[in-house]
């Protein structure tokens, strides 16, 4: 495995103050500005060394993880519309009610988005990631067990806001792991993820809506894609651009 630990970036000079620029010498005449020193052999741009390395086990790996990623982002992200009906028939839901169980999720969802950014670069892009991924596997599971109206609220919310630090956060990590002439095809196969997940969603209320509680069993089966990421997400390193900020 590639130790993106010991890349650094090439140390560039500061520019000349006003002083250096012009060098008085005997006669009168000045000398030209000085050259920042070539950067020595051992240092180098990271973007060369993604460059070089190109594109193969480990880049698909990390694929892999952030389309689950994707997948599961996008399964949560549509729970809210499947199974908003049989939570009207159980709680007795308004109207107002009823259009927040969406709402709460895409409204932390860009309260997560906006945070997030800040966060990856302070702290990193894989920490945040974890982390984002243990609140929505936490919160999705405990939105299976609400039994009142605004614990499951609260719960969706959290969600809601894991899904927005991951979701951006995601897609620049893995941007950031491949060749430049790759990353539109990163793209395109976590967009394609993405709507894998919607139709994973749409596939598990056709079957499983039908049955006793079945609002519950679909809350419990749609966390199952995000507990496996956070899994794999173990087996993934920080993001070489990252550690050379």
């Amino acid at each position: 495995m590639v130790k993106w630990r010991f890349w650094k970036r090439p140390k560039v000079k500061p520019p000349p103050t006003a002083g250096e620029e012009e060098e008085v010498v005997a006669g009168g005449s000045t000398s030209s500005p000085r050259s920042p020193p070539a950067p020595s052999h051992n240092e180098i741009e990271v973007s060369d060394c993604i460059q070089e390395i190109g594109f193969g086990p480990y880049q698909y790996k990390v694929i892999f993880v952030m389309g689950l990623m994707s997948f599961a982002d996008s399964s949560e992200i549509w729970l809210s519309s499947v199974i908003i009906k049989m939570l009207v028939c159980e709680w007795d839901l308004s109207t107002l009610e009823m259009a927040l169980v969406p709402a709460c999720v895409l409204i932390w969802y860009a309260v997560g988005s906006i945070v997030a950014g800040k966060v990856a670069d302070k702290l990193g892009r894989w920490p945040l990631l974890l982390f984002a991924y243990y609140i929505i596997c936490v919160s999705g599971t405990l939105a299976g067990f609400a039994k009142a109206y605004v614990f499951f609220i609260i719960c969706r919310s959290f969600t809601g806001a894991g899904i927005g630090a991951s979701y951006g956060v995601s897609v620049v990590y893995a941007q950031e792991m491949v060749p430049k002439e790759k990353r539109a095809l990163t793209n395109l196969l976590l967009n394609i993820a993405w709507i894998a997940g919607a139709l994973y969603e749409c596939t598990l209320a056709f079957f499983l809506m039908d049955k006793p509680e079945g609002w519950r069993v679909v809350t419990f089966a749609t966390v199952i894609p995000c507990y496996i990421t956070l899994i794999l997400l173990h087996f993934c390193d920080e993001s070489p651009r990252y550690l050379v900020l």
